[in-house]
């Protein structure tokens, strides 16, 4: 082996075999140096040395008035070089979140505020009503299934537990919080979840446990008309019917049930929700027989906590043996017409208040509906002296009726054949 000038030069360096180690710090940086040096040189000379890069020309075919950027010098050393393209791969480089574009998905968002300890109610529901928004403003075919499949509800769930709300359940009191949730877990399969929120409400214990009673109504009430909207009246009337199981369980009165059972009714005759997925005959006869035994609410009045309306309308949207009797029943009654309230002096000068209004257009599509199920069946000629009776009942007590209402029973009235052209009035053919 033949000796070279660096070898010879690092042979002063290095100490007798016999000195023990290890080198002192001065030692050890000329060692280093030594090193250092002996390794550049060589790659210099296989290598050679590459052009500097600040000796270029300016680049100049930059858009419009924009003045040239100067590069950045870059030393010509093939190792200076070779260390600065490794030292600049991404694989090398540490993720820094100040920096990084914020192109985290909710979720993803969602997941790392619950792991540090910063989500609350406001911003879960926050959280869900942006995965909300960005479904609806998307091109999913379907909203319920791209909130199925965004898991959003799940999450928010887990979170509940994890964190006791789900065991104290005061999210509850939050309206709008509760509303998104329930359209999420509805979605995804999470409603028998909520079934049992609504049992532990009404639970003999509930008391003692800090639980409000008061809402397991809304809480019922906003579940079901999510279902009837979602996945149609099936589903919705299975849902009061087994909170109406439950409630007898634990003692409670059906009074808990009224708001649900008329609001679920009217989503049904009135705004036809789950219409396209009819409910079969036995769970539609076991939620309407309900609405029979359901007590007048105390703080209404009559003609408002009363179910005996939405119940005579229920019959004629039956799957499949509908009837007009008890809507026929219904409407003769003069009673049922009187519309005044217990405190007279709550009536304003202008005739009907709010309430009264809203229980005399569910009278009016109570009409329209009977109206078109004789149509359908052949059978209005001969229920016309009932409507007669009807119209001048309803011209002597309902006053503040909209005007539009009294001529559409006009022109119901002046029916004569089936084919009538007024039948296109009530959309019968």
């Amino acid at each position: 082996m033949f000796k070279t000038k660096t070898l010879g030069s690092l042979k002063s360096l290095f100490p007798p075999i016999h000195q023990p180690l290890p080198l002192t710090n001065t030692e050890s940086q000329r060692l280093l140096n030594a090193l250092t040096t002996s390794f550049r040189k060589r790659l210099d000379e296989e290598h050679g040395f590459a052009e500097d890069l600040s000796s270029r020309p300016a680049v100049t075919y930059l858009p419009s008035d924009a003045e040239p950027v100067p590069p950045k010098p870059v030393h010509g050393r093939p190792t200076d070089q070779h260390l600065r393209s490794i030292l600049s791969n991404p694989l090398f480089k540490e993720n820094d979140t100040r920096t990084k574009s914020p192109t985290m998905e909710p979720n993803e968002v969602f997941e790392r505020a619950v792991a540090k300890g910063l989500m609350t109610i406001p911003r879960a529901h926050g959280f869900l009503k942006t995965v909300e928004a960005r479904i609806r403003e998307s091109c999913a075919l379907s909203v319920d299934e791209a909130m199925r499949d965004s898991a959003a509800g799940r999450l928010v769930v887990q979170w509940l537990r994890a964190s006791g709300h789900e065991q104290k359940l005061d999210f509850l009191e939050n309206r709008p919080f509760r509303a998104v949730l329930l359209q999420f877990m509805v979605a995804e399969g999470l409603d028998e979840l909520a079934l049992e929120w609504f049992q532990r409400l009404i639970s003999r214990d509930a008391a003692s446990s800090g639980l409000d009673p008061t809402y397991a109504s809304r809480l019922l009430k906003d579940l079901a008309m999510t279902k009837s909207k979602i996945l149609g009246s099936e589903s919705g009337f299975a849902t009061v019917n087994v909170a109406e199981s439950q409630v007898q369980k634990n003692w409670r009165p059906l009074g808990l049930l009224s708001s649900t059972w008329m609001n679920v009714t009217r989503g049904t005759t009135i705004y036809g929700m789950g219409l396209h997925t009819p409910a079969s005959a036995p769970t539609f006869e076991q939620f309407a027989d309900l609405g029979d035994r359901l007590p007048a609410s105390n703080t209404l009045p009559a003609f408002l906590g009363s179910a005996a309306l939405e119940r005579a309308h229920l019959d004629l949207y039956h799957p499949t043996t509908p009837s007009s009797e008890r809507a026929l029943s219904f409407l003769i009654h003069d009673g049922n017409w009187k519309v005044k309230t217990r405190d007279p002096s709550t009536i304003p000068s202008s005739g009907l208040d709010r309430d009264q209004r809203n229980y005399v257009r569910r009278l009016d599509y109570l009409i329209v509906d009977t109206a078109k199920y004789l149509l359908r069946v052949g059978e209005f000629e001969a229920s016309k002296p009932l409507f007669e009776q009807i119209s001048r009942i309803r011209d002597k007590v309902a006053v503040g009726v909209p005007a539009e209402s009294a001529v559409f029973l006009h022109n119901l009235l002046s029916l004569g054949r089936n084919d009538d052209p007024a039948a296109d009035l009530l959309g019968v053919h």
